[in-house]
């Protein structure tokens, strides 16, 4: 039988997994690209493009939108999460952040534009990648905190 001190520290664990989560891909619908014409999410990018386009971009498309629903059920049901599965999905996440990002900079011949059409990319993006970067080492922490205390633990018997 678990103690309460030992249950509020977990439970305040995946709060906080819950809320780097939620900031993760909150931050991942914010970002915005153009493609010169329409200025749009990324996420509405990514529908688009599993329906449309080259197999090459369609599997990303895909793999990405995969990636950011594994993200949310993160922050549904923390304690099913599985820490290679949400580096996975959030590598997704970034390699799609980073192929926009280049043709982002490759449709402005690789010169630092800042305007309010490049900063609705750059500042959500930074958000996104440091917040993916924080759930990434808080969810591994747990789940090695996880196995150790476990393994730890004396069994009592009542």
């Amino acid at each position: 039988m678990q103690s309460a001190p030992y249950e509020y520290i977990v439970a305040i664990r995946q709060a906080a997994i819950r809320r780097l989560a939620l900031l993760t891909v909150l931050s991942f619908m914010l970002v915005n690209y153009s493609d010169g014409t329409f200025v749009q999410p990324i996420i509405v990018w990514n529908v688009m493009a599993v329906f449309t386009g080259p197999i090459p971009q369609n599997i990303l498309a895909g793999l990405a939108l995969l990636g950011w629903l594994y993200v949310w059920s993160v922050v549904i049901a923390p304690r099913k999460s599985v820490w290679l599965l949400v580096c996975l999905a959030v590598a997704f996440l970034w390699l799609d952040i980073l192929y926009q990002g280049f043709l982002m900079l490759s449709a402005d011949e690789f010169a630092l534009v800042i305007d309010t059409v490049h900063l609705r990319f750059y500042v959500p993006a930074l958000v996104f990648l440091i917040g993916s970067v924080l759930l990434i080492v808080k969810a591994k922490r747990k789940l090695i905190r996880k196995r150790t205390t476990t393994a730890e633990q004396p069994e009592t018997d009542e």
